[in-house]
């Protein structure tokens, strides 16, 4: 089995960083590091405690892409423990796991979500990154917990400058 602690980058306006390596499914790297920047600035850092690849024969692939929301190719990756940080938003988000598609550059965030920021901190389960679209979107139930309030929906849409909850959306703001 491959071990391995590296730090892997990415950059958005490159290309992914490859290994000189054949990887397959017992191959897997521990404490790897990915980073997306846009005009010199960090948009967002991934940071995982283990990344497992994955290849087509995987026993996973196929129920994957049946379950997902966005598209996976043959070249994905499988988080544990991950962590992202988004410097321009303030922004940490932290969850049980995830799956990094190599090719599409999207990500499926599953497990205990909780994205914080300074005044309120972001509850779900499942999140999908779409790469092409630059947006976050979820069919599942989503908590927004903040100070003086609690939003909650089905759904979420999220872009750069906006997010919507978009169904049964319940809110309940308190008084000081």
């Amino acid at each position: 089995m491959l071990f391995l602690a590296m730090t892997v980058v990415y950059l958005k306006e490159g290309m992914f960083f490859k290994p000189g390596l054949q990887v397959g499914m017992d191959s897997y790297m521990n404490d790897i590091s990915f980073l997306q920047k846009k005009d010199g600035k960090i948009k967002w850092q991934l940071k995982a405690k283990r990344a497992v690849f994955l290849d087509d024969h995987s026993p996973t692939t196929d129920s994957r892409q049946q379950h997902s929301e966005t598209s996976f190719g043959d070249k994905d990756v499988k988080l544990s423990d991950l962590k992202m940080t988004f410097p321009e938003k303030n922004l940490v988000l932290i969850s049980d796991q995830g799956m990094y598609d190599i090719e599409s550059r999207n990500l499926m965030i599953k497990g205990n979500i909780k994205a914080s920021a300074p005044d309120y901190d972001i509850l779900a389960t499942t999140l999908f990154w779409d790469s092409s679209k630059e947006e976050i979107f979820s069919k599942e139930r989503v908590r927004i917990v903040g100070r003086n309030f609690v939003v909650e929906g089905d759904g979420l849409t999220a872009t750069t400058d906006k997010a919507r909850l978009n169904y049964n959306v319940k809110a309940v703001f308190h008084g000081k």
